[in-house]
């Protein structure tokens, strides 16, 4: 279905409602897109292992989900509309209790890791922070944020085109968003 080749990557964002799925293009060329469904009715852990298979409900059913069109939530994933500029690839994507932020981390081009934080899982999106670029690392690429990084340490892994290999790496919240911590205001 073409209405889908947008949508071939995705992160994963749970809320106490929701799950969200960020959707960029194959490749690492393209922006992001962002869907809702209710985790309301959606199968437990436990009926995945039911006799027949889980019920085709909730986040198991693909017309329970709606796509932000810019203004509000749609049933068409033709009405999407980027929420994450291209080019953004291996988007990872959670809360952060230190920000008080919903956090995008993605590798931005071939030469770069960028943050963004938002109030909304749909954005508006900051201006990204670069976190790690060429200069640090070369050929950077694939950020993935720990889920339980929450503090000021925000740890994450990323690959490297040239060692083609994985780094846990570690960046000091307060030192790159002064301003934005939780802790800073009070």
């Amino acid at each position: 279905d073409a209405a889908w080749r947008g949508a071939q990557m995705s992160s994963f964002l749970r809320t106490d409602d929701h799950l969200y799925e960020y959707l960029t293009p194959s490749g690492r060329q393209g922006g992001a897109i962002v869907s809702r469904v209710p985790l309301a009715g959606s199968p437990t852990a436990d009926d995945l292992d039911a006799p027949g298979g889980p019920p085709a409900v909730g986040v198991l059913d693909p017309r329970a989900y709606e796509y932000w069109d810019g203004t509000g939530w749609v049933s068409d994933i033709r009405a999407a509309r980027r929420v994450l500029p291209a080019p953004a690839s291996e988007i990872s994507t959670m809360w952060n209790e230190h920000l008080g932020k919903y956090t995008a981390m993605y590798s931005q081009g071939f030469d770069s890791v960028v943050l963004r934080t938002a109030d909304r899982p749909e954005g508006p999106w900051s201006a990204p922070t670069t976190l790690v670029d060429y200069s640090m690392l070369p050929g950077v690429y694939g950020a993935f944020m720990h889920p339980w990084a929450q503090g000021e340490d925000l740890y994450y892994l990323v690959t490297t085109w040239n060692a083609y290999n994985v780094f846990l790496v570690r960046t000091r919240l307060p030192e790159v968003f002064p301003d934005r911590s939780r802790s800073a205001r009070g």
